[in-house]
């Protein structure tokens, strides 16, 4: 409600702009950072609701309207911020992710892992089963190393780490092997009698109930990533090698245009 009337009132605000000149701008407003402060806020605000509302067991797998425009609405408003923020100058998500064609696919795996982290965590404390106690386990362990891994290699593409080198073997052999252990994640934690066998219902194992979770949705979306860095490692593999074969190409025709001038010279003579 909070968002839906503050919205209200800046598009009756904006829209009063085109009718006369007086009217209250909320886009030149202390130089735009009015704006950019409610965006902040709003940003903020569905965070924290949607960590309330997609919780284990809550009001969003009543409802898959409600789970899904809650995660629209905070997707939204950091599109929103990002648009503003490339606007004025500061820094947006396109020239953050821009250093690498991994770099991209490595926030959201670890965005993601952090979401199926708290998640698998969240459903951990109210199981009783032992089967399911150690599917959440290994989905725990799971998350966790994916987290640090796509971590890690984000500092290493701003250089905060010096090894390994980005664009390397080892970038590629690491998200092979988190794609392998995701794909054997899928399996255990999306499957019939897993802990997220469907985003709203529950499964049913012996006397155990699992309310609906972010898991399910996110360890896909953690599969999807880790895939995305290894077919856009290749791709930025393919681009090097291409750049590389012309520089060779270049420097060869160089040293032999500087021979034949060479040889003019002395024929010259």
């Amino acid at each position: 409600i909070v968002t839906f009337v503050i919205s209200l009132l800046l598009l009756i605000i904006d829209y009063s702009c085109f009718l006369t000149a007086d009217a209250f701008n909320v886009h030149t407003f202390f130089d735009g950072k009015f704006e950019g402060v409610l965006l902040i806020f709003f940003a903020l605000w569905w965070i924290i609701g949607v960590i309330i509302i997609t919780r284990v067991g809550g009001v969003a797998y009543h409802a898959s309207n409600i789970y899904f425009s809650s995660w629209l609405s905070l997707v939204t408003c950091i599109y929103t911020l990002n648009l503003w923020s490339g606007s004025k100058g500061i820094i947006s998500i396109q020239e953050l992710t821009s250093l690498s064609l991994t770099l991209p696919g490595w926030y959201v795996l670890f965005l993601g892992s952090l979401v199926v982290l708290g998640s698998i965590a969240d459903v951990y404390s109210g199981l009783e089963t032992k089967d399911l106690k150690s599917d959440s386990v290994f989905g725990l362990i799971l998350s966790g190393a994916s987290s640090v891994v796509a971590g890690y290699f984000i500092l290493v593409h701003y250089r905060f780490i010096s090894v390994p080198k980005i664009g390397g073997l080892i970038e590629l052999m690491m998200a092979a092997i988190i794609l392998t252990f995701w794909i054997l994640g899928l399996v255990v934690l999306t499957s019939e009698s897993g802990i997220a066998a469907s985003i709203s219902n529950y499964c049913k194992q012996e006397i155990a109930e699992i309310s609906g979770s972010n898991v399910y949705i996110f360890s896909w979306l953690c599969f999807l990533s880790c895939c995305n860095i290894v077919l856009r490692w290749n791709s930025s593999y393919a681009m090097s090698f291409v750049q590389a074969v012309q520089r060779r190409g270049e420097s060869e025709q160089d040293v032999s245009g500087g021979k034949d001038d060479e040889e003019n010279d002395d024929f010259a003579i």
